[in-house]
């Protein structure tokens, strides 16, 4: 995921992630087919494609990633506005810095938006088998751990 921000940089970079329980381990580098600084959008015949294939393999759909360039890697008013899968993870890499960012959040339905997600690495192999993009290699397996609504450090 980070290595396909700093590729598309300065554009937002977008992608699918697929797991087979609560660790991450398919990362679906898509098109940014608005090609912009502050907002991304996957063209259809891409999404249809990942699904297809995550039927296929049997593979969870489960999250989704983007960029911010520009910004922190936290969720944008354009981000809220145009979320439209509530049941998986939405991860944000920020390039604001110098050096990479990223935050994990779910959408929370009593909330009314996004809430913080705790993860870790948990390896450094990853299945990445829908490459849109050529010789570009991720290189983290990413395990979600629930969120603790007690965690003041979120």
């Amino acid at each position: 995921m980070v290595e396909h921000a700093v590729l598309e940089n300065p554009y937002e970079c977008c992608g699918l992630l697929t797991s087979r329980g609560q660790t991450i381990d398919g990362v679906y580098p898509c098109v940014n087919e608005v090609q912009s600084r502050t907002r991304f959008s996957i063209p259809a015949a891409q999404l249809f494609e990942f699904f297809r294939y995550a039927r296929e393999h049997e593979l969870t759909f489960a999250g989704i990633y983007h960029s911010h360039p520009d910004g922190d890697p936290t969720p944008s008013h354009l981000d809220v506005a145009e979320f439209h899968y509530p049941e998986v993870s939405y991860w944000i890499i920020s390039l604001r810095r110098g050096r990479p960012s990223v935050n994990c959040y779910r959408w929370d339905h009593d909330a009314g938006g996004f809430v913080p997600v705790m993860f870790q690495i948990v390896s450094a192999r990853m299945r990445h088998d829908l490459t849109p993009l050529p010789d570009l290699s991720i290189s983290k397996i990413l395990s979600v751990v629930p969120h603790r609504e007690s965690d003041p450090n979120l």
